[in-house]
C-alpha cells in the first residue's frame, strides 16, 4: 500500500511541475477507453455472429441427419 501512495505522491509532484501534460494524458486515456468500449461492441457483435453462425450449423446437420434416415 506503501508503494501505491509514493506512486501516486510522484505523480501529483510531477502533475504540479508540468499542468500543460495534465490535459494530453488526460485525452490519451479518454482516447483509449473510447477504443476499449468500440472494441467491447466489436466483441459483443462477433459473439452475436458465432452465436447465430453455430445455431445455424446445427440446424443444417440435423436436416442431414433427418433426411439421411429418412432414406
Amino acid at each position: 500500500m506503501g508503494n501505491l501512495t509514493d506512486d501516486c505522491e510522484e505523480l501529483l509532484e510531477k502533475g504540479e511541475l508540468h499542468p500543460s501534460e495534465i490535459q494530453l494524458h488526460n485525452d490519451a486515456v479518454e482516447q483509449n477507453i473510447n477504443k476499449l468500449n468500440e472494441l467491447h461492441q466489436y466483441s459483443e457483435q462477433i459473439e452475436t455472429a458465432l452465436n447465430e453462425y453455430e445455431e445455424n450449423i446445427m440446424k443444417i446437420e440435423e436436416e442431414i441427419s433427418n433426411n439421411t434416415l429418412c432414406n
